[in-house]
Formats: C-alpha cells, structure tokens, sequence
C-alpha cells in the first residue's frame, strides 16, 4: 500500500518542482505561448488528475446519498413508485 503510494505520490512532487525551476531559472523566451507550450506538458496532467479525482467523489457521493433514479425520472415519480409497492427501480417490470 505504502509502495503504491510513493509510486504516484513521488513524481507528483518532482513535476512541480520542476516547472518551478524551468520558470525560475531557466533561459524562457520572451514569448509568453511558447513558455505556456513549454510549461503545459508538465503541468496540466496534474491538474487533471486533481479535476479527475474530485469529480469521482462528487459522483460517488451522489450515487451513494441519492436515490436510485433512471435517467429522466423525478424524485416525485420515485416516491410515487416506492409508495406503491415498487422499488423504484426500472428494472421492476
């Protein structure tokens, strides 16, 4: 578990380090595209892995604490359904 941790957790913590470096003392163009196009290769795959994993808990937190829906259905219609004896399920049938 620790071994997996340090495999991701490790160059988590060198990437930035190395943009910080490349932009500190690095010899960057005037030109402010060709330093994004530069930087961006090391730094955006981080930020997408923390846009990634928020968004996992969002949906998995909504999957867990809402009910059961199908796609297009209404709280109302499930309440209706469960009150009538279903589940609340499509499935049901």
């Amino acid at each position: 578990m620790l071994l997996d941790v340090a495999v991701n957790a490790i160059p988590a913590a060198i990437l930035p380090s190395f943009v910080a470096l490349f932009l500190a003392v690095g010899s960057s163009p005037a030109d402010p595209p060709v330093v994004v196009a530069q930087v961006s290769p090391v730094a955006v795959p981080p930020l997408l892995a923390a846009l990634t994993y928020h968004a996992v808990r969002a949906v998995t937190a909504a999957e867990r604490d809402g009910p059961d829906l199908p796609p297009g259905d209404t709280r109302e219609g499930a309440e209706t359904a469960t009150a009538a004896g279903g589940s609340g399920d499509a499935g049901d049938d």
